[in-house]
């Protein structure tokens, strides 16, 4: 049900509008607008009053396939991807045949085989054609191998971001791939992909994963899902997680809550429309009483939520170029 929708549903089973319409000091448009106001702060009243109840989300992370940087030069031809030590940057060693890089490298795992050394990738430059390095935290840092021309590099994604409404890293259920993985604490994570042979870019299908969360923008916070070892092909890994529903704020946003609590945003709603526009203390009475019912019902026995969308990976820097719970 999108905000509309249930303005609509409101308006129709309340009779409102045949009272905004015959009553003389009523104005339509400031009605309309109340009512609007009305439906966003029954869905605030509806999360106030269940704020325990855990309402449960289908999720999906569909990784990317691992890439060899030698597909993206203009011509594919042995030798031409360098590096440098001291220097954080990685490019072609031919002008004329141009690296071609992509915005999504960004927060990406880079495998420098001939070092068996592994960075992020912190930046990428499209306009000159080079890769910036950065250190496993997301911090810029320069090459510390041996200068190299022809060397074999690899691109591949092991943290995708979770959804905004995902609530807490320890509230969901296992992550499924092809096989049933092993969850880890971000601690227990680090130091298990560190001690695993020395092989940090170890590409295969997931054994273990870990939760962390990754700063945005000041103030806000995501969680993440990171992976090792890091799928090699495109897979999906389905998951359950506890979340709180997105509300509603423009006309065609769509309800995040489940069926049960949209019945009880509609009583919400209903009860401050006979309450402040058609000034019938009885009837609001009524909406609330079944209002009532119903967020005590949900605090009892809390139903699952709707499926959610699909996700797919999050690459940009403002993503995951920040500090990582240790």
């Amino acid at each position: 049900m999108t905000l509309r929708e249930l303005v609509n549903k409101a308006i129709t089973t309340t009779g409102v509008a045949h009272a905004i319409d015959t009553v003389n000091n009523h104005d339509p448009d400031t009605d309309i607008a109340k009512i609007i106001g009305f439906a966003r702060d029954s869905q605030l009243d509806v999360s106030r009053a269940i704020p325990n109840a855990p309402l449960w989300f289908d999720g999906a992370i569909t990784s990317v396939a691992r890439i060899n940087m030698q597909d993206h030069l203009a011509t594919t031809t042995e030798g031409d991807i360098q590096v440098t030590n001291g220097s954080s940057t990685v490019d072609s060693a031919d002008a004329g045949n141009a690296l071609t890089p992509l915005a999504a490298w960004v927060g990406r795992l880079i495998h420098i085989v001939e070092d068996a050394e592994t960075y992020r990738v912190f930046s990428v430059d499209l306009g000159n054609e080079t890769v910036t390095l950065a250190d496993m935290a997301g911090n810029e840092i320069n090459y510390l191998g041996t200068t190299r021309t022809g060397v074999t590099a690899y691109i591949a994604q092991d943290r995708y971001i979770l959804p905004e409404n995902f609530k807490l890293p320890n509230t969901f259920h296992q992550f499924w791939g092809p096989g049933v993985m092993e969850w880890l604490s971000p601690q227990e994570f680090d130091r298990f992909r560190f001690e695993a042979a020395g092989l940090i870019f170890k590409v295969e299908d997931p054994s273990h994963f870990s939760i962390k969360s990754v700063q945005i923008t000041a103030g806000q916070a995501r969680y993440m899902v990171e992976f090792y070892p890091i799928p090699l092909n495109i897979r999906t890994f389905p998951f359950r997680y506890e979340g709180s529903p997105t509300l509603m704020e423009a006309d065609n946003d769509v309800s995040g809550y489940p069926a049960e609590y949209e019945a009880a945003i509609l009583f919400r709603l209903r009860y401050y429309i006979y309450r402040f526009i058609m000034k019938s203390t009885e009837d609001a009475g009524i909406e609330l009483q079944e209002y009532r019912l119903i967020v005590d019902d949900q605090r009892k026995n809390p139903v699952a939520a709707v499926e959610v969308a699909r996700i797919v990976p999050e690459t940009s820097r403002d993503h995951w170029n920040a500090a990582f719970e240790s």
